[in-house]
């Protein structure tokens, strides 16, 4: 899929193609493109880290979702050259990447497969973390994924054909406890993603309703969503 991003306004509108439709970026429809630079005004985020702290800093009382657009690439959550130590908050067990405030949150990967657009981190329990490292900690409800592959690859290589100088090795042959994505709020959905760690997993735990749809997990033992519902995975 040729995704297309350009300008089409002063008034802050990023105009791009998905599911071959031309769609423009607002306040609720954020593009993340790592081959361009970062412009608030347009919506337009190098980062997924940092559109979603846009979409935290916006999230109203309103019912209108934030939809989040990802192009092709492979996006650190956590840096992994740094040599830094990654410890929790205090009073918490658990060291995160990222913490995710906002509610009506849709994360969309605009490539051909789940496998184009790749959110990783490369960290666990005593392998650049103290605890058991996890890339996500979602507060809110009505979360939704899709088209994504979401990686902790600590103890996994990862690969990613599209484009093999993103490529990176793994951290350490040893499998410790290297998670994704620890969830608080309600009614989660993943459609079409991919789970990829070894010792738990953790794909979306701790919501009351969690749904997956056609998705992959890669992994040991202790690790999917208890509360979860599995269609054709």
């Amino acid at each position: 899929m040729a995704v297309i991003a350009s300008i089409v306004s002063a008034d802050a509108q990023v105009a791009f193609r998905y599911k071959g439709e031309t769609r423009h970026t607002d306040r609720h429809c954020l593009l993340v493109d790592d081959t361009k630079k970062s412009k608030e005004k347009d919506f337009l985020f190098a980062s997924v880290r940092d559109a979603l702290d846009f979409a935290d800093r916006q999230n109203d009382a309103d019912t209108i979702w934030t939809e989040i657009y990802i192009c092709p690439s492979v996006y650190w959550m956590d840096n992994p050259d740094d040599e830094a130590i990654r410890k929790p908050k205090p009073g918490e067990g658990i060291p995160y990447a990222k913490e995710v405030k906002a509610s009506r949150l849709r994360l969309i990967g605009i490539g051909d497969s789940a496998e184009d657009v790749v959110l990783a981190c490369n960290r666990g329990q005593t392998q650049g973390a103290d605890g058991n490292f996890t890339m996500f900690h979602f507060l809110g409800s009505n979360i939704e994924a899709a088209n994504i592959t979401f990686g902790n690859y600590c103890n996994v290589d990862l690969v990613y054909p599209k484009d093999r100088s993103k490529d990176r090795k793994r951290r350490k042959d040893a499998i410790v406890q290297a998670q994704i994505a620890i969830c608080e709020g309600d009614h989660y959905r993943l459609d079409n993603c991919r789970f990829i760690s070894r010792l738990n997993l953790c794909p979306f735990v701790g919501a009351r309703n969690t749904t997956f749809n056609y998705c992959y997990f890669e992994c040991t033992d202790d690790a999917l969503c208890g509360t979860g519902v599995y269609n054709k995975c």
